[in-house]
């Protein structure tokens, strides 16, 4: 299964759709906020595709979508989430609390607009967690837009950030 992670379109829908184009073999979509809009025109123009989005903080929230969702993806629990009502600018261990307490294998966060992939292994009998933020599509802190691709395997977990 292969899944593309976008977050912080701030208006931006052509990039998330030039992505997409790039990964046809792509099964499910997920925007971690900040993008409401874009969400919407994604989801209606890849109808085959299953998307999943959360608001951010910089959207007007209608309340269509919860703030945060957990999946079951092939087996793999992902948590989804803007991430600013877990203070993930000031910091992470909120959101591995919160992880760590509802069994999540990937929880997925947008907000600061920085890739960041780090997995962190079992400590004290939890288990191994993935923190993945794919970083801006819309409005960068590097150079480049990037966005995430989370490839869920008979063999494992294989995670990278792309530049578009």
């Amino acid at each position: 299964m292969k899944i593309l992670v976008f977050s912080d379109s701030h208006g931006y829908a052509a990039p998330i759709q030039k992505a997409i184009t790039l990964h046809p073999d792509a099964t499910v979509i997920l925007h971690a906020g900040d993008g409401a809009r874009e969400f919407d025109y994604i989801t209606a123009e890849n109808p085959s595709v299953s998307c999943v989005g959360v608001p951010g903080n910089c959207d007007f929230f209608t309340g269509k979508n919860p703030s945060s969702v957990t999946l079951d993806l092939d087996g793999i629990r992902v948590f989804l989430t803007h991430g600013h009502r877990f203070s993930v600018k000031s910091g992470y261990d909120a959101l591995i609390s919160h992880a760590c307490e509802n069994d999540i294998d990937i929880a997925v966060f947008g907000h600061t607009h920085i890739p960041l992939d780090r997995y962190i292994d079992e400590d004290d009998g939890k288990k191994p967690l993935r923190l993945f933020n794919p970083g801006s599509i819309g409005h960068p802190m590097g150079t480049k837009a990037t966005y995430g691709i989370i490839e869920i395997r008979k063999n494992g977990i294989l995670t990278s950030i792309a530049e578009l």
